[in-house]
């Protein structure tokens, strides 16, 4: 039986969001092209009428994780008062229900430790990614900064949350660990509105 371009294209979406999750729950050697297809209800062999190699998927799924983490937190963020935008980001970050879900949680705090040893080609998808998510934590920035200062502290943020949930996530859950996201929270809101270099 022939299926239609939509299921083809279904299918595809399917496995990239099943990669894509396995990435960020088990890292990039985690994504078992055998498992993955049997997750998605398809035969191994069918693996290769979607994608070229292993490879092609991996950099697809960490393309899909990568987007859906800032559309996520940029969706939160919107729904909070202008002013309240960064609270609403780096508290919804930093709960206890993101440390606990690192499948559909943020790609760079699951993903960061393991781009380095990887080729170029995905290096270059990562750092796409982060710096779009860096642009978005810039934008619920206060006003000020020029341009280049404002995506330097959104990255600068970025990474202090992604340690900050990294660590957590090493500690037993509990008082050290719920120590450190609310430690983490306050940290990175004092960041934020620390005067700009500029205006001193």
């Amino acid at each position: 039986m022939r299926y239609g371009t939509d299921r083809k294209e279904d299918s595809r979406r399917q496995i990239v969001e099943l990669a894509s999750e396995r990435l960020r729950r088990d890292g990039i050697a985690g994504v078992g092209l055998r498992t993955i297809m049997t997750d998605a209800g398809l035969t191994h062999g069918a693996f290769y009428a979607h994608f070229k190699s292993r490879t092609e998927l991996v950099a697809e799924a960490l393309r899909f994780a990568l987007d859906q983490t800032r559309e996520r937190l940029e969706r939160v963020a919107a729904q909070a008062e202008p002013d309240d935008r960064l609270r609403a980001f780096v508290t919804f970050y930093l709960r206890q229900d993101h440390r606990a879900r690192a499948g559909t949680g943020c790609a760079t705090a699951a993903l960061a430790p393991e781009i380095a040893r990887l080729d170029a080609s995905i290096q270059r998808i990562f750092a796409e990614g982060l710096t779009a998510l860096a642009a978005s934590v810039a934008g619920f920035l206060p006003e000020g900064g020029t341009p280049e200062e404002r995506l330097s502290r959104g990255l600068a943020i970025l990474a202090g949350l992604m340690g900050t949930l990294q660590l957590a996530r090493a500690l037993p859950d509990g008082s050290p660990s719920d120590a450190l996201l609310e430690s983490g929270r306050a940290s990175a809101i004092a960041a934020a509105t620390a005067p700009w270099p500029s205006s001193r």
